[in-house]
């Protein structure tokens, strides 16, 4: 364990200690209030050692640079299509280049992964297409590819053909026996993904119609995507983003689930005809989290609230205790 995370419950005591204070007016407005400054800035300095770096060490700085630069790539990607999605060959450099940049890419550094993707194959071709990756960024040469773009510092970006798109309809479901054999599927039978998906709980019954359907991303943000989907007759749509419990759809303002397709994908069972899909991010526990935090924060001003109206009425009633002295004494 760190040492700076030891400092963390000492400042809870010490902002307990200071609002026990105020509220017993041994300490003025304005002495709390700068109390109060002092414990936010320790608090933010507590972890500053391993965020803050010298700008002077080309070492550390490297990964920085290398996320600052390359904006030609980004500007060419961000031409060809609304929602480019990519991969760094061979970590030619960090794939959080794409969070500078606001290109979406398949890997990178993150805080946490969700366990549906821990054992995705995303280092093989056949999932980079069927998760819509289009582009590989390399410095070497590549025969999966074809040259789209060199930028200014030598780098390659090669487009993929059979790449998947963002959202799409399929009418064919199947089980498969465990994510491995799931997995085989898709490094075997890609083509067939354009009308199949799988998965591993038993899936809803689709209908099987001859003419294609019409899918379209419309809208895609953080908490929000909206789909168009024309359907010939009951299908799935697909989006190739990750399936998370919090996100919620509904289809023409109607409600529906979600379902975990293709191991960690969204898949939204729409009916014939043309519907607009519309999924966002409310999970739970943020709501739990906001209800309890509103909470807290009006206990907190009732209380001071409270304590504020006995401060004032001790000192209305000491203020008469001193009149009362004034007046008695010959």
């Amino acid at each position: 364990m760190e040492d700076n995370v030891i400092l963390t419950p000492l400042l809870a005591f010490g902002f307990a200690a200071l609002i026990y204070a105020g509220l017993r007016g041994t300490l003025s407005r304005n002495q709390c209030a700068l109390m109060l400054l002092l414990l936010v800035l320790v608090e933010l300095g507590n972890d500053s050692g391993t965020l803050i770096m010298p700008r002077a060490d080309a070492n550390l700085m490297k990964w920085l640079d290398q996320m600052r630069g390359n904006s030609d790539i980004a500007e060419f990607l961000k031409y060809q299509e609304p929602y480019p999605r990519a991969h760094v060959a061979a970590e030619e450099f960090a794939e959080n280049w794409g969070a500078m940049h606001d290109i979406e890419m398949l890997g990178g550094s993150l805080a946490s992964l969700t366990s549906n993707m821990q054992h995705i194959e995303t280092w093989k071709l056949p999932d980079q297409l069927l998760w819509s990756v289009g582009y590989t960024i390399s410095a070497q040469p590549r025969d999966d590819g074809d040259l789209a773009f060199t930028a200014a510092s030598g780098l390659k970006v090669y487009r993929h053909a059979g790449v998947f798109p963002h959202a799409w309809a399929v009418h064919t479901l199947v089980q498969a026996p465990d994510p491995v054999a799931g997995r085989r599927m898709i490094e075997e039978r890609l083509p067939e993904f354009h009308h199949m998906s799988y998965m591993l709980s038993p899936p809803p019954q689709l209908e099987s119609c001859a003419k294609p359907d019409d899918v379209k991303l419309l809208q895609r943000s953080t908490d929000q995507v909206r789909i168009r989907a024309i359907m010939t007759c009951r299908g799935m749509v697909v989006l190739s983003d990750v399936f998370f419990p919090g996100w919620h759809t509904e289809i023409d303002g109607h409600t529906t689930p979600i379902f975990e397709v293709n191991e960690a994908m969204r898949g939204m069972v729409v009916p014939g005809g043309a519907h607009t899909l519309t999924m966002r991010y409310r999970p739970a526990s943020a709501v739990v989290g906001g209800v309890l935090t509103l909470l807290g924060v009006s206990c907190a001003l009732a209380v001071w609230w409270r304590g504020r109206d006995r401060l004032r009425v001790g000192r209305t009633q000491r203020g008469e205790e001193q009149l009362l002295k004034q007046t008695v004494q010959p």
